[in-house]
């Protein structure tokens, strides 16, 4: 009861009162909290076009406005009735709300109220392996059971969590670090010696954490730290063993780790079984990744770009077609990679014999920035194929040059083999009369270089090659006549 005394008497029925909750008042600040959520209001400047219209001091207003609505968000946002799919995630918020109000009391001095809370949470805290959470709370109670109410084997229970949460947070930032330094080297093409050995070191320590410990964030760190040295030395198969061992491990867990994790783990799966042609297996672990999440949502959208590719790479372009159709219209206002988008659909009409409107997608599809994806070659592959299938021969020529420089640019590298190659084959249709016979006759070495590199050897990005050139390539040949 005295716990329930000092709550009582911190929450004044005033404080109760004046506490302004989103949807309480229809003043200035609730009407930009509906603006919002109803998408009227996506900038400043059309805030105050709704709010202040004739005001020449809008913008000051707004921002007060804005400061207004902040602090009533955020108000609300402990408050709120949070949709828990999983005990891991209802168990965190309960916890973290329980810091706030324990640290509430404890600066307000009421110790017993603060007790109690501890005590409560650091159950949760421990079970679920909330560290940041762990430590401040049996800090607190070491030291409570030490000099407010003394008692031995409650101080010693608490030192003792204390020190295996803190090493466990020592060895979650050690982790962190080597994780974020993979991360950042993961996209360089090439690395320094030094950096590959310190890379080996990361793995091996990676590898000695993973058998030792069972806490969720450790395990989600260093297993990606292991599965992104695979990843780089594009050890496919490697990669797959990894990420299965992760998951059998975040399975044996006591509880059910969050979503991202096991998605991300299936996710990192895919690449390699499309690559190596295990195209019922791929499936397999996207129905896995799919039902975590719902439409719409970003890892969804994610999954569903595999799940294009899958038909891609299979030759179902119709349903290649469906799904990026859908992706356009039904989630065209969500975060996506529009341009990639707008690709896929490109080429499952193309493929399908739909009708494409060349000029308003090299309209609206803005070249990526220095190319860094390898992307544009995409535009470049879907602007020949569809003057090829229109039978516009001389648009084909007129676009030689873009294909060249291309070529010259970005193709040299052993990451863009296949690329390079197909490039070259587009080029002998100038040279080869736009005919089979001349065509075949001009292609074939590129062609056989093509198939020296097979797409499970490449170590070209599996986003680039969206559909196998070789079945691009057949499809453009019979577009051609077969003699001069």
């Amino acid at each position: 009861m005295d716990s329930i005394i000092e709550l009582c008497e911190l929450v004044s029925p005033l404080k109760v009162r004046h506490l302004k909750l989103i949807g309480e008042d229809q003043d200035q600040a609730g009407k930009l909290y509906h603006l919002i959520k109803n998408k009227k209001v996506k900038s400043n400047e059309e805030a105050i076009n709704y709010l202040f219209p004739n005001s020449e001091y809008g913008k000051i207003y707004l921002n007060g406005i804005k400061d207004k609505l902040s602090q009533r968000l955020m108000n609300t946002l402990l408050f709120l009735d949070q949709n828990y799919r999983t005990d891991y995630r209802k168990a965190f918020f309960i916890t973290y709300r329980l810091f706030l109000v324990y640290k509430i009391l404890s600066t307000s001095r009421k110790r017993k109220a603060a007790k109690e809370i501890a005590r409560k949470a650091i159950k949760q805290a421990e079970k679920y392996h909330f560290l940041e959470i762990t430590v401040p709370f049996a800090r607190e109670l070491k030291i409570y059971f030490a000099t407010v109410e003394p008692n031995k084997s409650q101080f010693l229970k608490y030192s003792k969590i204390l020190t295996k949460s803190t090493e466990l947070i020592e060895k979650e930032m050690e982790v962190e670090d080597m994780f974020c330094y993979l991360a950042l080297l993961q996209t360089k093409k090439q690395h320094k010696r030094e950096e590959l050995e310190r890379i080996e070191r990361f793995v091996k320590k990676a590898e000695e954490i993973v058998d030792k410990y069972s806490t969720y964030w450790l395990l989600y760190l260093a297993g990606n730290v292991i599965v992104i040295w695979h990843q780089m030395n594009n050890n496919h198969l490697a990669v797959t063993e990894a990420c299965n061992r992760m998951l059998k491990k975040l399975d044996a867990l006591p509880y059910e780790v969050p979503a991202p994790a096991i998605f991300g783990f299936n996710f990192k799966k895919i690449p390699g079984h499309i690559i190596n042609k295990e195209f019922d297996e791929a499936e397999e672990v996207l129905k896995e990744c799919i039902v975590l999440f719902k439409p719409g949502q970003t890892n969804w959208i994610k999954a569903m770009q595999f799940k294009a590719i899958i038909h891609f790479h299979t030759g179902e372009y119709e349903r290649a077609l469906e799904i990026s159709e859908r992706i356009n219209t039904e989630f065209k206002n969500t975060p996506r990679d529009v341009e990639t988008w707008q690709i896929y659909e490109a080429y499952a009409k193309i493929m399908t014999g739909s009708k494409l409107r060349l000029g308003k997608l090299l309209n609206e599809v803005p070249k990526y920035s220095k190319d860094k994806r390898g992307m544009n070659i995409n535009i470049l592959i879907i602007r020949t194929l569809e003057y090829i299938r229109r039978g516009k021969f001389d648009k084909v020529i007129e676009n030689t040059d873009a294909l060249n420089q291309y070529a010259y640019r970005y193709l040299r590298q052993d990451e863009t083999f296949r690329s390079n190659c197909f490039i070259r084959m587009l080029l002998t249709l100038e040279k080869g009369h736009f005919n089979q016979v001349g065509v075949r006759r001009h292609s074939t070495d590129f062609i056989e270089k093509l198939n020296s590199m097979p797409i499970q050897e490449s170590k070209q990005d599996y986003e680039v090659e969206i559909i196998p050139y070789e079945a691009l390539w057949e499809f453009l040949f019979n577009f051609l006549p077969e003699k001069p």
